[in-house]
């Protein structure tokens, strides 16, 4: 005599719309995930009690690009308690295969130390460096069977999420690129970049050909196919088109990065990870105030003539006929620096410009030339109160009790540190260090 048990039967888990290609995955830590294709994107829904309930399903990855769909994920466990995710995205005459790590997602609060966020006008991607209590070993990526196994990796996916009284808003979304374990002081501390960078750094895989394209357009386009949120992207318009052959090995911040410089635009990343690719704020408008015994704690002046030059000379070229005489006389038009530094004569600022630049627009472009050099090398750092709205590129007002040192400042980097008190509370204290060029 024997009785047979089949415990299995099927639990719907969707409802509603064209639903393909399912493929489910069971991690480490006990979580049931289901992948497929619904109305051409890729969609996700999970289950923690082995297939009984399911959650709400939501979409994976963004969009697809118009006129394209996403098609046939595959899943994978990845032996870092999340699943690793394939699938192809394009449509009938051209389609690429893209691949994605999704790790569950866990969360450390009351063991996080410290945290800065650090952006520059030389990079346009965020750093963040992190420092977690490890207290006997807790979250050692390197100790088996346990929630936290695999998660402290370079390569993680993490969010950086801080505020006051409940209202918490994300201030970094990167991945690790450094970990570091110390055993004796029973800490972790981490590196990581913006999502940001993460993404632009991938080759565009294939040549690219624009004629007289809006370049904004084209930012827009490689921006969203680098897999960066549409919604969290911000372009300010421009009529001005792009040209070039672009070559697959190429990244697309590479060429983001060469649209960029055509504008004479500002690259940033925000918060969550998204884009904002504008021009320069005007000078004259600024955007924070900061003053003295207000809201500064301390201040910084720091001077140097590595990019000061005394003289600033714009030219044209002669323009020859075939014969060799000269069709169209040049010029050169040159300007006093006005610079407190004893930097030598001879340190001339060249800039050639061409046939289409009179020797008026020259002398325009050589007033300015001259206006900007006499403030390089005049910088300020000052201390103040976390400001989250605040980024890289905006104007603020400095305003000291010495005139000589107030005025117009253009915020090249910017550290915001987070961390937790000494006594015990979990109210985190936040401040800014603000590193800015005198601009007027």
């Amino acid at each position: 005599m024997a009785l047979e048990i089949d415990p299995a039967y099927p639990v719907r888990v969707t409802a509603g719309g064209q639903n393909f290609h399912p493929a489910a995955v069971e991690t480490s830590r006990g979580l049931l995930a289901l992948v497929y294709q619904r109305d051409g994107e890729v969609w996700r829904t999970y289950s923690l009690d082995r297939g009984a309930s399911w959650a709400a399903p939501e979409q994976l990855v963004s969009s697809p690009p118009a006129a394209s769909d996403d098609a046939a994920p595959v899943v994978r466990y990845n032996h870092r308690g999340g699943f690793t995710l394939v699938f192809s995205r394009g449509d009938a005459a051209d389609r690429d295969v893209y691949f994605e790590e999704i790790n569950e997602v866990v969360a450390v609060s009351g063991d996080l130390v410290s945290a800065r966020i650090s952006r520059s006008t030389d990079a346009s991607s965020k750093g963040a460096d992190i420092v977690i209590a490890n207290p006997r070993r807790r979250y050692d990526p390197e100790v088996a069977h346990t929630r936290w196994s695999g998660v402290f990796f370079p390569g993680t996916r993490f969010v950086l999420k801080a505020g006051y009284g409940g209202e918490v808003t994300t201030r970094f979304a990167g991945y690790m690129d450094e970990v570091e374990i110390d055993d004796e002081a029973a800490t972790i501390s981490i590196t990581g970049r913006g999502v940001f960078r993460q993404l632009l750094d991938q080759s565009v895989g294939r040549d690219l050909y624009y004629a007289n394209a809006k370049a904004t357009k084209v930012v827009a386009d490689l921006a969203i196919e680098a897999g960066i949120d549409a919604d969290l992207i911000q372009i300010q318009d421009s009529t001005v088109t792009y040209s070039a052959e672009v070559d697959r090995e190429r990244t697309y911040m590479d060429v983001i990065s060469e649209i960029r410089d055509l504008l004479g635009y500002e690259l940033i990343e925000t918060d969550e990870g998204g884009m904002i690719f504008r021009a320069p704020p005007v000078v004259g408008g600024a955007s924070w105030f900061y003053e003295e015994d207000v809201n500064m704690f301390s201040r910084t002046r720091s001077f140097s003539d590595e990019d000061v030059y005394t003289r600033v000379r714009v030219y044209r070229r002669d323009q020859k006929k075939s014969d060799g005489t000269v069709a169209r006389a040049g010029f050169t038009v040159e300007r006093i620096v006005d610079t407190p530094f004893l930097t030598p004569a001879s340190k001339i600022y060249w800039k050639e410009v061409d046939e289409s630049v009179s020797e008026a627009q020259a002398s325009v472009m050589a007033d300015q030339i001259a206006r900007a050099i006499s403030l390089d090398g005049n910088t300020i750092q000052i201390a103040a109160p976390l400001n989250v709205a605040l980024e890289v590129g905006d104007v603020i007002n400095v305003r000291r009790r010495s005139i000589a040192q107030s005025g117009v400042y253009i915020v090249e980097e910017l550290d915001d540190d987070m961390a937790l008190p000494d006594d015990g509370t979990d109210s985190p204290a936040f401040a800014s260090t603000i590193t800015a060029r005198r601009a007027g």
